[in-house]
């Protein structure tokens, strides 16, 4: 499952400061698809109990349907 999100400045400075913090602990980490890299992200970390999980996927996919 995925979101379209369109590219904002707040997700695009998200990904550098991640990037920057990243690097401050693991050094550089280079891969052969840097280039064409698409920033993403696992929202179902966290801790919460399996059905809040199960209920935001359930929502997303409807709302991908739509």
């Amino acid at each position: 499952m995925n979101l379209r999100v369109k590219t904002a400045p707040q997700l695009v400075d998200a990904q550098k400061r991640l990037n920057k913090e990243l690097y401050i602990v693991f050094g550089p980490c280079p891969a052969e698809h840097d280039k064409d890299y698409i920033f993403h992200m696992t929202f179902a970390i966290g801790g919460a109990d399996y059905e809040s999980y199960q209920r935001a996927y359930d929502e997303l996919k409807a709302k991908n349907k739509s």
